[in-house]
């Protein structure tokens, strides 16, 4: 996976899916799954299997293209809301809360860039994988 020189970075292998029906938005985003880690200054801080990375991306892509303040991840499957947050501080510094502990804090830009390659990343892996284009999931965002 590539990546530039920062201090946070997104990384998913062992890419899945149970999608039956690809035109089902709902099972793009939850069936979709992948062992997901969050890195701040090369040190896991965030491990999860069968993440729905393809939610988070659609949460980032969000995100990023509505200029909000603070980055909240919240799964549709998941009891804990939010599951992860990106809390932007006083300068585009961000710290990241998860699982109740604090990470932090790192550039806005790397997060920024990051996430903009995690987004190109994964919807790549997805289309080699399973030769599904989930490109549309992101064009009303």
């Amino acid at each position: 996976m590539v990546s530039i020189p920062s201090e946070v970075i997104f990384r998913f292998s062992e890419l899945n899916s149970t999608v039956v029906d690809p035109g089902e938005s709902w099972q793009l985003l939850l069936r979709i799954n992948a062992v997901f880690q969050i890195l701040i200054n090369e040190k896991i801080v965030y491990h999860e299997v069968e993440f729905p990375v393809l939610e988070f991306a659609a949460t980032a892509y969000a995100w990023l293209h509505n200029h909000q303040k603070h980055f909240l991840f919240t799964s549709m499957e998941s009891a804990e809301e939010p599951l992860l947050v990106f809390e932007r501080l006083e300068s585009d510094e961000f710290i990241l809360q998860a699982l109740g502990q604090y990470f932090g804090p790192f550039s806005g830009v790397a997060l920024r860039i990051n996430l903009e390659m995690f987004y190109h990343e994964l919807i790549l892996a997805i289309e080699r994988s399973f030769q599904i284009d989930v490109r549309r999931l992101f064009e009303n965002m």
